[in-house]
């Protein structure tokens, strides 16, 4: 059965998305497909490219790339079905894969590799899996929206023309809506050309704000919400994660708490939990904000302002999880700001606007990064080929100056050979023997932290993972939240904290590096202009210091939505 029928077969019809993206890549064009939450994206993507392929085919035939690895388990259990329907193989390749898995990805690769950003920047140095790469037709890139601005899309859009050395494919990217779907595009695409399908840009969703002054009050409707209604309560950092989510629990809320920094086991275990119908509610940070498939959820609960519009849109979008449903959310404003900032948001997002993401370019770590992995891929290389190959790419942005100063910022530091032949016209890097080693050291953008594991001595299983900055402060004995309970520290060794349940007052909150949400210039100054729309009319006396100018402004927001006049 051709993938059209499949999909009518399971869900009674295509969406929008679906009917104009799946005949283009079907036609072997590379397409953007932008749409909300359960559009069908991942379908429309995925059917067309597991129709072309044989199931004697051997290689990898299709790179499926994602920002997260839960995303990719995730994938994966809704790859199975449609994979079995073609008699495709599939399989999950990231950091946690263990050795006997990877070795059997190389004496019998799956036809569909689902992995991650860093992942594909190891796949390109394996010698045999470089052989297998070989192979691929298609490249499918999920969630863009999430790397698009920063240097992990930076490293996948070098590392992509890394690949198109040894492969030719197709290149299929699935993103939320955004602004500037060109960024986007130059980001996967370069300069090559593409078809931009896009669905739900103008998607009506029901968002209001509330405000209580007292925080009683505030946590007490937050119980209200996750009693009534299956709800995704987000949260903008992981510490206010851990001590509203203790809260909750201690006043008996039927809530789970979801983090990046929870063990995968505890994270996976609360998903479920969710989805089974066992808890009504989970309390969550952005760890959720992607789409992993957690089941329908009724509301979504922001506590405190989202700060950022294309926030706001993506969690309200985790609920009306269909196109028939209409998303709908709460903002809990936590103080009289707060409230004109959440009002700011929905403001900007009802009349269609919403922050820009730049593709990020001339990143020079991560083209130094690059560079030694080009040097490594071919045991040495022209700078001028380089330049060529890199330049492909939308986030290079140097010139061929600029990288012959970054070649020999890494000769300088004993990585590569450089040598220069016709008087500087042409010159050739070789990698030394601590290339290898710099190269696998650095296959993560991300700035590294120190970490310890939180383990529950009584169950001998890892709970969480703790800064260290926070645990330097922590002594034996002293109490502190993980998971939405109280632990005790027992002991404190080189690379776990050791503790058990427990109760008390006296109680530390967790904290972790680089949890601030930053606020967009637009988000601030629509909130100046609220503040002085709610200004009693009182006119100063002018003086000959003083210019008086009237100034009419519409009002951005319904008062109604708030209930103050």
């Amino acid at each position: 059965m051709d993938s059209v029928g499949l999909i009518k077969e399971r869900f009674g019809d295509l969406t929008e998305i679906q009917k104009e993206a799946m005949p283009r890549i079907a036609e072997g064009r590379n397409v953007l497909i932008l749409a909300p939450t359960g559009y069908g994206k991942t379908e429309a993507a995925l059917l067309p490219v597991l129709e072309k392929i044989k199931p004697e085919e051997s290689g990898i035939c299709v790179l499926y790339i994602t920002p997260l690895r839960s995303l990719n388990r995730d994938l994966l259990s809704r790859f199975h079905y449609w994979c079995d329907k073609y008699g495709v193989s599939r399989d999950v390749r990231h950091g946690d894969t263990t050795q006997a898995e990877r070795a059997k990805h190389r004496k019998a690769p799956p036809q569909v590799m689902l992995t991650t950003v860093e992942s594909v920047q190891a796949l390109l140095l394996g010698k045999i899996m470089r052989t297998h790469l070989a192979n691929i037709r298609y490249v499918i890139v999920d969630e863009i929206h999430d790397i698009v601005d920063n240097k992990r899309g930076a490293q996948l859009s070098l590392g992509l023309e890394r690949l198109a050395e040894i492969a030719k494919f197709q290149r299929i990217g699935i993103s939320a809506t955004v602004a500037n779907e060109m960024e986007a595009g130059r980001m996967l695409f370069g300069e090559r050309e593409y078809s931009v399908v896009e669905a739900g840009k103008k998607r009506n969703m029901d968002m209001k704000v509330e405000y209580f002054s007292e925080q009683e009050k505030r946590l007490a409707r937050l119980r209200e919400l996750s009693e009534k209604h299956r709800c995704l309560i987000f949260v903008n950092t992981r510490s206010s994660a851990e001590e509203i989510g203790a809260w909750l629990r201690k006043n008996n809320a039927p809530v789970e708490v979801h983090h990046g920094s929870l063990s995968k086991e505890v994270r996976i275990s609360a998903e479920e939990k969710f989805k089974s119908g066992e808890t009504k509610s989970l309390l969550c940070t952005s760890s959720l904000e992607l789409g992993i498939d957690i089941g329908d959820v009724e509301l979504v609960v922001q506590y405190g302002s989202p700060h950022q519009v294309f926030r706001l849109i993506q969690r309200i979008g985790r609920s009306g999880h269909s196109i028939s449903k209409t998303p709908r959310g709460i903002i809990l404003a936590t103080d009289f700001d707060d409230e004109l900032e959440s009002e700011a948001v929905i403001s900007l997002a009802e009349n269609g606007w919403m922050e820009g993401k730049n593709c990020e370019k001339g990143a020079l770590d991560v083209i130094a990064h690059q560079l030694i992995g080009l040097a490594l891929d071919r045991r040495g290389i022209s700078l001028e080929d380089a330049h060529r190959i890199l330049g492909r790419s939308g986030a290079y942005g140097i010139s061929y100056e600029k990288l012959r100063k970054t070649a020999l910022q890494l000769y300088s530091e004993g990585l590569i050979f450089y040598d220069e032949y016709d008087d500087g016209k042409r010159i050739m890097i070789k990698p030394k023997i601590r290339a290898r080693e710099y190269y696998f050291s650095n296959l993560s953008t991300i700035p590294k932290v120190k970490r310890y594991v939180l383990k529950d001595i009584s169950a001998n299983r890892a709970i969480a993972s703790l800064d260290e900055d926070f645990v330097a402060n922590l002594e034996s004995g002293a109490l502190f939240l993980s998971k939405g309970q109280v632990w005790q520290a027992v002991d404190i060794t080189e690379t776990e904290v050791l503790a058990s349940p427990s109760a008390g007052l006296d109680i530390i909150t967790p904290s972790w590096t680089g949890e601030d949400i930053p606020v967009p210039y637009e988000v601030a100054q629509t909130v100046g202009v609220m503040r002085r729309a709610r200004k009693k009319t009182l006119k100063p006396l002018p003086d000959e210091k003083t210019v008086i100018m009237e100034i009419n402004i519409l009002p951005l927001f319904s008062p109604s939505r708030t209930g103050i006049v």
